[in-house]
């Protein structure tokens, strides 16, 4: 399953190949920093916090082109703050952490596919 929408993120960043690599830099560290806030979150039982970071995860997902997993972030967030369906989250977050790892590893794959284009152009 692809998660990045190439058009999306060139979209939001106007095809400036500079914003762009920022751009992916910054999902691709929110991505690989977030899984151990979000297992100390679940670990913890915090349920306020897990939807907090899940809550500013969505909007920098979706200016890197992420959009696939918003349906699967909103309904852990609005679980997590009406405290529903917990036995469920351990389950939904590892689905979800599964996918975010194969979206940064697309975002890999374009920031290299955008740096050896910069490459031959020269």
């Amino acid at each position: 399953m692809k998660h990045v929408e190439i058009d999306k993120i060139k979209q939001n960043c106007s095809n400036d190949r500079v914003m762009l690599l920022e751009l992916i830099n910054i999902g691709i560290k929110r991505i690989d920093g977030c899984h151990d806030e979000i297992n100390k979150a679940l670990s913890e039982e915090e349920w306020d916090e897990l939807a907090r970071i899940v809550h500013k995860l969505r909007p920098i997902l979706f200016f890197c082109g992420i959009t696939s997993l918003d349906k699967e972030l909103q309904s852990i967030e609005r679980d997590s703050k009406a405290r529903v369906g917990l036995a469920d989250m351990p389950d939904k977050l590892a689905y979800l952490y599964s996918n975010m790892q194969e979206a940064g590893q697309e975002l890999d794959a374009l920031k290299d596919e955008i740096n050896r284009d910069e490459g031959t152009d020269k």
